[in-house]
């Protein structure tokens, strides 16, 4: 395993209809920080941020390493967190997988050994009129 970040050959999503226009991007493998002790679990993490309109906006995915390829729900997935934050107004907003109503992760390659990494992943919560969709990353090493 390596805690090295992947460059970043495309991330995308839409944040309730506007593009995220991306301007950084740290893909790769890295341990999970713990509360207590040190970290001994690695995971996947692809963190984007940029703007989605006027707001300051972010994404962050992280997964468990052995999450096999294929289609996955988000909400209540114990190998999937999502983080999704703006800054409208000067003030933060934080929306966590917890607080997802649906959401969906297709692992469609990661490979440690290769260092690649390839999905496509959309979640929402209908109760605030928030949505993030046509998400896709494809991640390799340069």
């Amino acid at each position: 395993m390596s805690d090295r970040p992947l460059p970043c050959q495309l991330f995308q999503a839409r944040v309730n209809g506007r593009a995220l226009q991306v301007a950084s991007v740290l893909g790769g493998l890295s341990l999970r920080p713990e509360l207590r002790g040190p970290s001994r679990h690695w995971q996947w993490k692809v963190i984007a941020s940029g703007r989605a309109g006027r707001k300051r906006a972010g994404i962050g995915l992280y997964f468990d390493p052995d999450l096999p390829l294929g289609r996955h729900e988000l909400v209540g997935h114990p190998q999937i967190r999502v983080v999704y934050y703006d800054t409208p107004h000067g003030r933060g907003t934080l929306y966590h997988s917890q607080h997802l109503q649906s959401g969906v992760l297709t692992l469609l390659a990661a490979d440690a050994r290769r260092r690649c990494l390839q999905g496509c992943f959309e979640f929402g919560i209908s109760a605030m009129g928030f949505q993030v969709s046509e998400g896709r990353f494809d991640l390799w090493p340069g």
